[in-house]
């Protein structure tokens, strides 16, 4: 089982390699962060054959609170792409609409505390919005290994927005925020 944030094309690489030794393999990142993992929250974004997926169940139970089977082997790997594409591009924006605020006039607090309560504004944008506005940027996941997941994204297909998002994480990694959590685009 590959836990990591990989290209599609490495899994088939590793998939088509175990298979030729009678080995089954699954891609199966995990969708959360440090706060989920020590809770036991994770979430298993997982690609390979059912049967396989099926087998190691009970360890992924034991090991995270959700199991998402994205179909065949690499769509484990596409699906943890996805996710973290669209995470990165929900903290770039949120990052932009509170620096908007705030030349309109609204404070972080405030604008975090209106923003949260409607529909528009996910959960996940919601814990990133807090962590910009009390200034928190310990590493739960740094820039440098957003700005590679949305590399790895855009190369796989992302279209302009994805790459724009991209541009703005490697220039916060030139800036020296390379290890600080993707939060940390707030500085820039």
């Amino acid at each position: 089982m590959e836990c990591g944030t990989v290209t599609p094309g490495w899994v088939h690489t590793l998939a088509d390699a175990a298979r030729t030794r009678g080995i089954a393999v699954l891609d199966a990142p995990v969708a959360g962060s440090t706060p989920q993992a020590e809770a036991g929250r994770l979430a298993f974004l997982v690609g390979g054959d059912a049967s396989t997926v099926s087998a190691i169940q009970p360890v992924l139970d034991l090991l995270g609170a959700k199991v998402v089977h994205a179909g065949p082997s690499g769509h484990g790997a596409v699906l943890k792409l996805m996710v973290n594409a669209l995470f990165a591009t929900q903290v770039a924006a949120m990052s932009e609409v509170l620096a908007l605020g705030e030349r309109g006039g609204i404070s972080g607090p405030r604008a975090l505390e209106l923003l949260a309560g409607l529909p528009v504004t996910s959960p996940a944008a919601t814990g990133a919005a807090a962590l910009m506005v009390s200034g928190d940027h310990a590493p739960r996941f740094p820039v440098r290994l957003v700005e590679k997941d949305l590399r790895y994204a855009v190369a796989g297909g992302g279209g302009p927005v994805l790459d724009a998002v991209r541009e703005r994480f490697g220039a916060a990694v030139v800036a020296g925020l390379a290890d600080a959590n993707l939060t940390a685009i707030r500085a820039l």
